[in-house]
């Protein structure tokens, strides 16, 4: 397969400055009014603006934050765009759903002053095209942006490729958006990976190897000469079948943790002394990698990649096929991820 679709979770986070905790809401009207008394008295609104009219201002705030309709950082070359509007053209590629307080779509990124060729693969003989230092190779990109206007924190759900993201200049953009004069600082982000799937990655999952890793200085004296040397020791144990799960865990990492490494002139250690302790998690179930987590951890925390081809339908390129992917987002937002990032709010409900 050409292309290997993943999906992301990020919490936003907003950064108040002073003692008072600042919300979607707050954050967001105080930009609409910033933008208020931009305009002639004229265009301004008579009355205080409602949760309508602060989804649609933070949609147009979104949008106009995209410098001539993309962004771009020189050090990593990489950027985004979205299509551009036009007075005769809507841009469908991004579209907000006001009720729900969420922006959505697609935006097309990747990297630019590549120094690669463009070349037709069934003529050789032609000679390859360089792509000049403002031509961007994009991918198309979803994203759903989530912000309650009552809360602190948001959501933000990024799908991407194994070998080609844009979170390292998306993120930051959304984290921006919140950022106003004397009220916050630019928002946080937290990667994160919903209870209900790591159960399910966890429930069909295997151990497939344990490694420790330890410092170790060995000191020697020869020939009247000291010898020293500084290390550091890996210990992998591989399983080869599926005989380790999370259930027998406990069992298999008591047992090879005893397990003894003698250095020189040292005391030898068993396994379960060293630093480092972690074990690599895998699904058999679907399109998984190994996922690392920490040995030692009472309550182990996976954030298991998160593969498309688990759960869509992808074109014969690896492509998603973007309404069976923005019904799944929204699936998962709505069914695991509101409830658990706002427990308060199902409380009351059986």
């Amino acid at each position: 397969m050409a292309k290997k679709p993943k999906i992301e979770f990020f919490r936003i986070n907003l950064e108040s400055i002073g003692n008072d905790e600042q919300t979607f809401r707050t954050v967001i009207n105080e930009l609409f009014l910033n933008h208020q008394q931009s305009l002639p008295e004229e265009q301004r609104l008579d009355s205080e603006a409602d949760d309508n009219d602060l989804m649609k201002y933070l949609f147009q705030y979104f949008i106009s934050r995209l410098d001539n309709g993309s962004v771009k950082n020189e050090s990593k070359r990489k950027a985004f765009k979205i299509k551009a509007s036009t007075d005769n053209q809507i841009n469908d590629s991004i579209g907000l759903k006001s009720e729900e307080k969420i922006i959505h779509g697609i935006v097309k990124g990747g990297e630019y002053d590549t120094g690669k060729n463009l070349s037709e693969i069934d003529n050789p003989e032609e000679e390859a095209e360089k792509l000049g230092r403002n031509k961007l190779i994009t991918d198309d990109f979803y994203f759903l942006l989530y912000t309650p206007l009552e809360k602190t924190k948001g959501i933000l759900i990024l799908q991407s490729y194994t070998k080609d993201a844009i979170f390292d200049i998306f993120v930051p953009f959304i984290e921006n958006l919140f950022k106003v004069s004397k009220l916050t600082n630019k928002a946080t982000h937290s990667l994160f990976m919903p209870l209900t799937m790591q159960e399910e990655f966890k429930n069909s999952s295997v151990i497939k190897s344990f490694v420790y890793k330890n410092h170790f200085v060995v000191d020697d004296v020869e020939d009247q000469t000291l010898q020293s040397g500084d290390f550091t020791v890996n210990v992998e144990i591989k399983s080869h079948g599926d005989q380790i799960n999370l259930e027998n865990l406990s069992w298999w990492r008591r047992k090879l943790g005893q397990a003894i490494l003698g250095m020189p002139n040292q005391e030898k250690r068993s396994l379960e002394t060293f630093n480092t302790q972690r074990g690599y998690i895998q699904s058999n179930e679907g399109e998984s990698n190994p996922t690392k987590f920490e040995l030692q951890a009472e309550n182990i925390q996976i954030t298991a990649t998160i593969y498309l081809s688990n759960h869509i339908n992808l074109e014969e390129n690896g492509v998603p096929y973007w309404e069976e992917l923005e019904q799944f987002s929204m699936e998962i937002l709505i069914n695991d991820v509101l409830p658990e990032m706002y427990p308060e709010d199902y409380l009351n409900e059986d």
